[in-house]
């Protein structure tokens, strides 16, 4: 069934901002999108570029019910269809993953108007309004990143959905990122099955190039409000990185700040896709530092390829990392 002429009838009602966190995946991402989603005005809703599949697959919500089953994911859906009752759930994910592919990118830069990026535009007003009403927030944390699936997402969602649009480049040692790569993908650990991803380190190291290049760039030319955010940053000191993020999109963070203060753990809530992690209850924020240790030598190598844009972000590619002890909560 093809959207119907009504698609662009929607509620009338304030629409969330978006707090996107962009960059490469094995970043700390759904990290930060559980971390922020403690604040009693932010939902963090984990990569939501996904939703849609993530329904008609019958995903696995955080809440480790299949969304189908989660009471949260079916208000939103039903919500979404009151919201834009012509438009089936599967043409909503075609239309999401043809516009927000990097092939669309120069359509979305140079702003041209076609019928998809009309449709795209009026499916996600309607989906981060209907977040919005069922998690009664006024700021939707997405972590969808930008690998070359969503590398568009943040571009079309300011420009075709009109959604105000603020972006937390999280960045991380392209070494780490390798490690993690190396171990295996996230649904292969998930279900006890490790087992390595094709092209392994150097696949993942052209990846993490790319991908912060494109996210650099995005950040110099649109003029968007941005932060920088480094993983090893974030880990080892969470109240200066939030208030850092806090004054740049002019957030009160307090609520948060305290609950970061008091020890608390991190919740993870409704958010979809993303690491195993959020499937796994409440964490500790811990840094992971395995990589610094049994990273094999071969991939330590690789990481030397990226040192023009690592050096950039104060990472050190060609010299050897310092460990040091991590006790409890950091």
């Amino acid at each position: 069934m093809s959207v119907s002429n009504k698609d662009h009838v929607m509620k009338k009602s304030k629409l969330p901002g978006v707090i996107y966190i962009a960059g490469y995946g094995r970043s700390g991402s759904t990290i930060l999108d559980m971390l922020l989603g403690m604040h009693p005005t932010i939902f963090g809703a984990g990569e939501v570029t996904s939703i849609f599949d993530q329904w008609l697959q019958n995903g696995i919500c955080s809440c480790k019910r299949s969304c189908k089953e989660c009471v949260f994911w079916t208000e939103v859906i039903d919500c979404f269809h009151s919201i834009l009752p012509g438009v089936t759930l599967e043409e909503a994910s075609r239309i999401t993953r043809e516009v927000e592919n990097v092939r669309n990118i120069w359509k979305l830069i140079f702003g041209l108007r076609t019928t998809q990026n009309k449709r795209y535009g009026n499916i996600w007003r309607a989906m981060m309004q209907a977040l919005a009403e069922v998690s009664e927030a006024a700021i939707i944390v997405d972590s969808s990143k930008n690998t070359h699936p969503c590398a568009g997402r943040v571009i079309a969602l300011s420009k075709l959905a009109q959604l105000d649009v603020k972006v937390i480049h999280l960045i991380r040692d392209p070494r780490a990122v390798m490690w993690s790569a190396l171990r295996g993908s996230n649904k292969s650990l998930e279900a006890g099955k490790p087992a390595r991803l094709w092209g392994g380190a150097y696949r993942t190291l052209l990846g993490w190039i790319a991908v912060n290049l494109n996210v650099h760039a995005m950040r110099i030319s649109r003029g968007r409000t941005s932060v920088l955010t480094r993983y090893e940053d974030l880990m080892n000191n969470q109240i200066i990185e939030l208030k850092r993020i806090a004054r740049t999109f002019n957030l009160d963070m307090q609520p948060l700040l305290a609950s970061v203060k008091a020890g608390c753990q991190l919740e993870p809530s409704h958010g979809v896709s993303g690491n195993r992690l959020r499937r796994q209850g409440a964490q500790r924020l811990r840094e992971d530092e395995g990589w610094k240790s049994n990273l094999p030598s071969f991939a330590r190598l690789v990481a030397m390829l990226s040192w023009p844009l690592a050096i950039n972000y104060g990472y050190r590619v060609g010299s050897k990392p310092k460990q040091k002890p991590t006790l409890g909560p950091q």
